[in-house]
């Protein structure tokens, strides 16, 4: 079940090991509208970055279903946001 939310969003994770890591955000028709955090992590050391609910405009996203992906060499978790404005 996708919980709506409105902004700022906290988003969190670890990866073990060292690991080059994107967290990203896409529509529900899998359009990049955001990249939220980008570069080096890992030994299990929590990180955590707020998104704005802004996309690379500047423009505050509509309400709708977003997908949150973390990016890793070795991982690829994607979990669902409800937007409501």
């Amino acid at each position: 079940m996708v919980r709506p939310r409105q902004f700022p969003v906290t988003i969190g994770w670890a990866v073990a090991g060292d690991a080059n890591v994107r967290i990203a955000v896409f529509n529900s028709a899998g359009e990049l509208v955001r990249v939220v955090w980008e570069g080096q992590a890992g030994d299990g050391i929590p990180h955590v970055v707020q998104w704005d609910g802004r996309n690379y405009a500047g423009n505050e996203v509509a309400s709708n279903v977003y997908l949150i992906r973390l990016f890793a060499p070795t991982v690829l978790l994607l979990k669902p946001l409800g937007v409501v404005q």
